[in-house]
């Protein structure tokens, strides 16, 4: 998994379901953990705390680390941030969804090579049966699986989780994981 699947995963949640209040980020540097902050305001990030640096500085560290989690608490969130130094929530999304991958030639290029949307539909249809061509057809027009692999999966196991839980989900798109990350980086 991607050092950033977490926080990806969490971005995507809120960003989708438009949620305000603040996603609490714990990651990894090192031996240390470290523990950020991002507010949200329906779904668009709004600001970054970690200690006293600037929301892009402090964004800029998160995105260094390896997050381990990240938890959405609802909360009020004041009108009055300035969120020019920030990026969309949906653009930080492909960001990560980009950058994810430390392989060389990039994770777009192995997509290419093999039919990642056909392989997902084959496993997500032994779950879903015939509805898992709309829900596939969905996440591919979200994050193309070509340029997007990462992101594609991610959505992927996203809609697994919640109705066969984290395990089968996991084990479901493993395989696919793999052809991506041949090093083994999950």
């Amino acid at each position: 998994m991607s050092k950033l699947q977490a926080l990806s995963n969490g971005l995507e949640s809120v960003y989708e379901q438009k949620r305000t209040g603040k996603l609490s980020v714990v990651g990894k540097q090192g031996k240390s953990v470290k523990v950020g902050t991002i507010m949200v305001r329906r779904g668009e990030i709004v600001s970054v705390k970690y200690r006293d640096q600037s929301d892009h500085e402090a964004l800029k560290f998160l995105l260094s680390i390896e997050i381990v989690q990240a938890i959405f608490f609802p909360a009020p969130v004041p009108g009055s941030e300035n969120t020019q130094d920030l990026p969309s929530t949906s653009s930080l999304l492909q960001q990560i969804g980009n950058d994810a991958p430390q392989i060389p030639g990039g994770n777009a290029i192995v997509a290419q090579e093999i039919d990642l949307k056909g392989e997902a539909l084959k496993l997500l249809e032994e779950l879903f049966g015939a509805a898992a061509s709309q829900k596939i057809d969905k996440i591919a027009a979200k994050y193309p699986p070509t340029e997007q692999p990462i992101a594609f999966l991610s959505s992927c196991k996203r809609i697994i989780e919640p109705v066969f839980g984290p395990a089968v989900a996991e084990q479901t798109l493993d395989s696919l994981y793999r052809k991506l990350n041949k090093d083994e980086l999950r």
